[in-house]
């Protein structure tokens, strides 16, 4: 599958790509971001999203080559227990609302997950929780 195969939505605030896309997992490119340290952004295309963690990640993946940088998130409310969230490619910081941190074990093991499922791409491993 080529890039341009896959779809990139046009430029959408959180709010709206929460609206379109409710309780599913979505990867973000071209984020403009308000500013270095926090989940705010202006703006940022899905570029892959679905009910499941690996979904979205997969339907991203033609596009490493193109983008720097991805961010992987979830547009619900988390329910117990919190599931790390792991940003490709650019540090992140967790949302104010969230003020719990993945444990050591489980922030590798999100990392080694996100590494098989794209394909060995490098994964930071600052993780954001929602």
């Amino acid at each position: 599958m080529s890039s341009e195969a896959v779809h990139v939505s046009e430029p959408m605030t959180w709010k709206q790509i929460c609206e379109r896309y409710p309780d599913e997992w979505v990867v973000l490119v071209e984020v403009d971001w308000v500013n270095d340290t926090d989940f705010e952004f202006q703006s940022a295309r899905v570029a892959g999203h679905g009910k499941t963690r690996k979904e979205p990640l997969i339907q991203a993946r033609p596009l490493r080559d193109k983008y720097e940088s991805m961010g992987h998130f979830f547009t619900g409310r988390i329910r117990a227990p919190v599931v790390p969230l792991i940003f490709l490619g650019r540090a992140a910081s967790t949302p104010p609302s969230c003020p719990t941190r993945p444990s050591p074990s489980r922030r590798r093991r999100a990392v080694d997950d996100a590494r098989r499922i794209t394909g060995g791409v490098h994964v930071l491993d600052r993780l954001v929780s929602l």
